[in-house]
């Protein structure tokens, strides 16, 4: 039987579009059919250049730890302490006019700087949990300056890290330009991300002084930027003087998100077990800056050994990591995110390092390029309470 020319035209047309899809496409599953092309890569790496870092997934980097009590230990009282606290009560009672930082919008990158850098991937959610979560981190950046940052590896680990917290504090910020951060923030953001930042004046000694900075994700969390203060020291008890913000998070009912303060340190390693000792009393004079916040948060590179963050433990607090490294030698543990026991509430007993290192496979002096710190977290619930 000869079939009609329409009919012929009909079928060659379905052999050849059978023929084109089998070498184009695969079928996969029979309950919920997905086509996808044959030639599609399932993952791209950002850079084949820095293939150990570009292959590993964030996920993978986090290094989960609970908190465990260290040995108890004690060192010698400052003899001036009663000296430096009304000093201190003065300087957060006023924190809104005198002692305020004033923060400007975030500026358009208009450097060169950067530009070469890959954009990162989306950061990866937090597995297994009940309802949303708040990462809240800390990172010593080390000497990080306009050099530092274009060096593209660097650059590019800096800004995967950010993308992983809703909030990090930032230590050791080191430049003389103002506009470091925000470029930084522009990069992060121009892979999609909704990041602003925080920044604190230039403190420490005249041959080393730093920034603190807070960068945060702002589709989870918000901030005043008139309650971003740094506390007075005029007697130097503690070297560099702590920068404090005020957050709260996005993804719950105002009435009933965790609110917290956030206190960023980097205590000066000559003196360290001194300055530790002086945390408790600091804690109280910023619970009476007018706030009405007794969730408080101290973040950063506290720069003493396990005795002495024993010493805190004894008052109360909540010392997340113990005994675990979080310089990229491996060797002490001065990184910390401590709590008061109000702020314990809404900790969920998740801390840790994300150990860049070890999970992208790099080289002691690969890593040494970002920073000899590791970055630490530890994740709160969103609601006031604890409830998660």
């Amino acid at each position: 039987m000869i079939l009609p020319s329409k009919k012929l035209a009909t079928i060659a047309s379905l052999v050849g579009g059978l023929a084109y899809f089998s070498q184009h496409y695969t079928i996969d599953g029979l309950r919920g059919l997905r086509i996808e092309p044959v030639s599609r890569s399932a993952f791209q790496p950002l850079n084949s250049a820095y293939s150990p870092l570009s292959s590993t997934p964030f996920s993978s980097w986090e290094q989960p730890i609970h908190s465990t009590s260290g040995p108890l230990g004690s060192s010698n009282q400052p003899n001036s302490l009663s000296s430096w606290l009304p000093n201190i009560a003065r300087s957060v009672a006023t924190f809104t006019s005198s002692t305020s930082v004033p923060i400007q919008s975030q500026p358009q990158a208009s450097s060169a700087m950067l530009q070469s850098i890959p954009q990162p991937h989306p950061p990866a959610q937090s597995p297994n949990l009940r309802a949303p979560t708040l990462k809240i981190a800390s990172f010593n950046l080390q000497h990080f300056g306009h050099h530092k940052a274009e060096n593209p590896f660097v650059a590019e680990t800096v800004i995967r890290v950010i993308r992983q917290f809703d909030v990090i504090a930032l230590q050791e910020i080191c430049t003389q330009q103002q506009d470091l951060i925000a470029i930084v923030v522009d990069r992060v953001n121009q892979a999609g991300g909704r990041y602003d930042y925080l920044i604190g004046p230039r403190v420490g000694t005249r041959e080393n002084l730093e920034q603190f900075a807070f960068i945060f994700n702002t589709q989870t969390i918000e901030t005043d930027r008139d309650q971003l203060y740094s506390v007075e020291d005029p007697d130097n008890l503690i070297l560099r003087d702590p920068l404090v913000g005020w957050f709260r998070a996005k993804q719950s009912d105002a009435r009933k998100a965790f609110t917290f303060t956030l206190v960023n340190i980097h205590s000066d390693p000559e003196r360290a077990d001194a300055e530790v000792r002086l945390l408790p009393e600091l804690v109280q004079s910023i619970r009476r800056d007018g706030r009405d916040e007794d969730d408080v948060i101290l973040v950063g590179d506290f720069g003493a050994d396990t005795l002495s963050m024993a010493y805190l433990r004894q008052q109360g607090f909540t010392v997340t990591l113990s005994e675990t490294p979080t310089l990229v030698s491996g060797s002490k543990t001065p990184d910390n995110l401590v709590l008061t026991s109000k702020a314990t509430d809404e900790y969920i007993g998740r801390a840790g390092t994300l150990d860049f290192l070890r999970k992208s496979n790099l080289s002691i002096d690969q890593a040494l390029q970002v920073s000899d710190h590791l970055p630490v977290w530890a994740e709160f619930s969103i609601v006031e309470g604890g409830a998660y």
